[in-house]
């Protein structure tokens, strides 16, 4: 059986304490996107990186978009993963590509410019 999460302001906390992990450690740390294990685009975060938690949600703050301008990417394997990381690069969240980050497109090539546009973290009722 699963656990659930009922009241609101246990699921903020949660989501606050995210935010609060990857601006720690120096600057906000990292959007990392990896294939095969290795990263093919990191895009530096704003400060901080995300909003205030509502209804157990945090928004990515994406003004400016996190961008990464020469991606190193994979001209073999798509993006199955990504990692939100702290200022000092340790891994806050993991999530699964396309599970749990949706992507214009499956592969990033060497050299791609590569942008967050919109990331929402939810914390599970």
């Amino acid at each position: 059986m699963a656990l659930f999460h009922n009241q609101v302001i246990l699921r903020n906390l949660f989501a606050d304490a995210v935010d609060e992990a990857v601006n720690a450690n120096g600057p906000p740390g990292d959007f990392v996107l990896k294939a095969i294990g290795a990263a093919v685009a990191t895009m530096p975060l704003n400060n901080p990186a995300f909003g205030v938690a509502a209804s157990g949600e945090i928004i990515m703050d994406v003004a400016p978009e996190p961008t990464d301008p020469s991606a190193t990417g994979d001209a073999a394997n798509d993006v199955d993963f990504f990692e939100l990381q702290d200022g000092q690069a340790a891994v806050v969240i993991t999530g699964a590509v396309p599970d749990d980050l949706t992507l214009s497109k499956a592969r990033v090539a060497p050299g791609d410019i590569v942008k967050v546009t919109a990331f929402t973290y939810s914390a599970t009722q």
